[in-house]
């Protein structure tokens, strides 16, 4: 017999109630047996891309690559669009924490509550239950399998919006030091042009007095 037929023989477990006066959906965990439900973060206005087993992808990562290019041409342009972006990835950012934190919560309620379906089940079979034999009839059961597995994605998914945020940090250190080293380049070619300047003044005065010089001789 296989695990996931001897967990549809354990008899249902209760439905977590982790939606309860929350906003958000409910994506099921559960593979063969009872139904097992980890709640979903509620998407923002802009309702993000889903994966298979139903969480929210809150940063599509390509769309990240465009917005944290620098038009080296338009500072202005990145400097006024760096606050927008950074709110814009944070506000992403909490969303996915919120989500992998309700994973995690719908996964120890489930492991719970199969750990107790698993009891029940031995009791009434008559089996000599050791703590051993449950903790491997609950780490194998699919349903716990699906929660943790869940959890884990979840938690990849919160750490891409995450660091989506730590960049856009980046990206604003990035700005400013462009934006200095466009102004020592400015300063240094402005630098340049006075010297030239005065040098063109020194050579015109040189050369006036010369001519004047050569007048007053051939006057003499």
């Amino acid at each position: 017999m296989t695990m996931e037929e001897m967990a549809a023989m354990v008899g249902d477990v209760d439905t977590p109630a982790l939606a309860a006066g929350t906003p958000g959906a409910v994506a099921e965990v559960a593979t063969a047996g009872p139904v097992v439900t980890a709640a979903v973060a509620a998407a923002p206005a802009a309702a993000p891309a889903a994966t298979a087993s139903g969480l929210k992808v809150y940063v599509d990562v390509k769309q990240l690559r465009t917005d944290l290019q620098i038009n080296q041409n338009d500072l202005d342009e990145a400097t006024i669009s760096q606050a927008p972006m950074f709110i814009h990835y944070a506000e992403q950012a909490a969303w996915a924490r919120r989500q992998m934190e309700k994973c995690k919560l719908a996964a120890e309620v489930t492991e719970s509550q199969v750990d107790h379906a698993w009891r029940k089940k031995f009791a009434e079979d008559g089996t000599k239950v050791t703590e051993a034999m449950v903790a491997n009839a609950v780490k194998s059961d699919p349903r716990v399998i699906k929660a943790k597995t869940q959890t884990i994605e979840a938690r990849a998914l919160f750490d891409i919006a995450n660091d989506s945020r730590e960049a856009f940090m980046q990206r604003k250190d990035m700005i400013v030091q462009v934006s200095v080293d466009r102004r020592r380049e400015r300063d240094g070619q402005l630098r340049i042009l006075a010297a030239k300047d005065a040098e063109l003044g020194t050579n015109a005065a040189r050369a006036d007095a010369l001519a004047a010089e050569q007048a007053r001789r051939q006057a003499a």
